[in-house]
Order: C-alpha cells, then sequence, then structure tokens
C-alpha cells in the first residue's frame, strides 16, 4: 500500500497511465499540472502529461509545461485519487483553474483514462 502523494504513489501512477493511455491518441500534448495545498508534508505539485506523440508521464515537482493547473486541497486532491471526476469538484467551487482549460474538453478521453487509472490505484493508496 502506497501513502498517497508518496514517491512510491507517483511511481505506481506513473506505471499505471502509461498501461491506460495510447500516446498517439490525442494529437496535442497536454500536461495538466496539480499543486496540492495542505497536504501532510506541505505543498505538493506535480503534472501529468500525455498525448502529442509522447509517452504519458508523472513529473513531481514541475510545472513547467502545464497547459492546465489545477490548484486544490489536500482533502479535494484526495477526492480525485479516489475516483470523483474533477468535473464535479469543479462545479462545486473546490478546484481552482489556471491556464486553457478548453484542452480539457478537447481530451475527454485521456482524461477518462487517467480517472481510472486513479480509481484502480485508489484500493491500494492510504490517504
Amino acid at each position: 500500500m502506497s501513502k498517497f502523494l508518496s514517491p512510491e504513489w507517483f511511481e505506481l501512477l506513473d506505471a499505471s497511465l502509461k498501461q491506460a493511455c495510447d500516446e498517439t491518441a490525442f494529437e496535442e500534448h497536454l500536461a495538466i499540472g496539480h499543486i496540492v495545498t495542505n497536504a501532510p508534508s506541505g505543498t505538493v505539485s506535480y503534472a501529468v502529461s500525455f498525448g502529442g506523440g509522447l509517452p504519458p508521464a508523472v513529473r513531481v515537482g514541475s510545472l513547467e509545461d502545464a497547459t492546465v493547473i489545477f490548484v486544490e486541497d489536500y482533502v479535494t486532491a484526495a477526492q480525485i485519487a479516489s475516483g470523483t471526476p474533477a468535473g464535479d469538484l469543479l462545479a462545486l467551487g473546490k478546484i481552482k483553474v489556471r491556464g486553457d482549460a478548453n484542452v480539457l474538453l478537447r481530451a475527454q478521453g485521456e482524461l477518462i483514462a487517467l480517472g481510472e487509472s486513479l480509481k484502480n490505484m485508489s484500493v491500494d493508496t492510504e490517504f
């Protein structure tokens, strides 16, 4: 069992995404950044990227090429990681969005794969 937002959790997320996402399915490159506030270890930032002919990847601590950034607190990030659709949490105002949110509409298939990866991982994640 891995602790949410730990190095082990990020390694599992990276491996899970590589299995779930076809690198050629989404034509443009998309990097979704996350800034998680109030985490037990302080603020944590990471980005999940896919598309553009590149393999999916998770980068911890770097938001350098993020197309869009979600800013959420630890509780909200844990809800996302447990499979709650980010759209539901956006509608509730629990996530602040920076950047080009329109790209999210064009990447629905990849976002569904990301959500499924997170949901599948949640059974082995300690929150």
